[in-house]
């Protein structure tokens, strides 16, 4: 069994800022904690959690963090308190490294709902689902062999692929293995493609669509705002 050692870790600096004139006595916010396997640094005058006291986040080697890299103590006029311009995230495991060949088994999780993950149930249909955990592996490159491309297999057929026709996401074997058949099964992987540690799957066949959720559907589709471009990132991992 592989043991993990926990990580947390605050580095506090003094400055010679002065604090905004509208601090009030001695209120200061509530201190935000360290992230799990992350690091906090604060820039203050007298305490690092008074009112325009700033401080930044990151995470250790192989964690990424969700959510905002720095965060600052302000006053709110409306409730007459001070409190953090943001809510801290937390540190996130990479995904593990992808080898030449077939990696896995993996769960392919979206970003958001994080707790749901890339499902193929009966017939051809690719669904996003929280409760029916389906194990996948991911081959690199992807069956046509061009580089940075990937190709997704179903557990326990190994010729089951996900692959797209238009705007159409299904499975479909490899039986016939004609070239148009393995680009339909080849996805660009754009890695931290919109957002850190998170990967985009770009259709070989149709270039700007990408793998996305949508209506809990997997569909092809191009990214056009800030929600598509959480309904088209996924990360695999080992959590089965």
């Amino acid at each position: 069994m592989n043991l993990i050692h926990l990580v947390s870790i605050t580095f506090c600096f003094s400055s010679s800022i002065a604090a905004p004139s509208h601090h009030r006595g001695n209120e200061n916010c509530e201190p935000q904690k360290t992230p799990l396997y992350g690091t906090k640094w604060c820039l203050f005058e007298r305490h690092q959690a008074e009112i325009g006291s700033i401080c930044w986040f990151s995470c250790v080697k192989g964690y990424h963090l969700r959510g905002p890299t720095v965060t600052k103590c302000v006053f709110d006029y409306e409730t007459q308190k001070p409190h953090y311009n943001a809510t801290i995230g937390f540190c996130e495991a990479d995904a593990p490294i992808l080898r030449e060949g077939k990696n896995g088994p993996y769960l392919l999780h979206s970003y958001d709902p994080s707790n749901y993950v890339i499902h193929v149930g009966f017939g051809e249909q690719v669904t996003l689902k929280s409760y029916y955990y389906l194990a996948l592996y991911v081959k690199s490159p992807g069956v046509n062999g061009v580089k940075n491309t990937v190709s997704i297999l179903v557990q326990g057929d190994r010729n089951k692929y996900i692959k797209s026709n238009g705007t159409h996401v299904y499975t479909g074997d490899m039986l016939e293995n004609t070239p148009l058949e393995q680009d339909r099964a080849t996805f660009w992987l754009r890695e931290n493609h919109f957002f850190r540690g998170y990967a985009a799957f770009e259709s070989f066949t149709k270039q700007g669509y990408f793998l996305k959720h949508q209506s809990r559907k997997i569909v092809l589709s191009k990214v056009d705002d800030k929600e598509d471009t959480v309904c088209a990132s996924f990360i695999w991992t080992r959590d089965l």
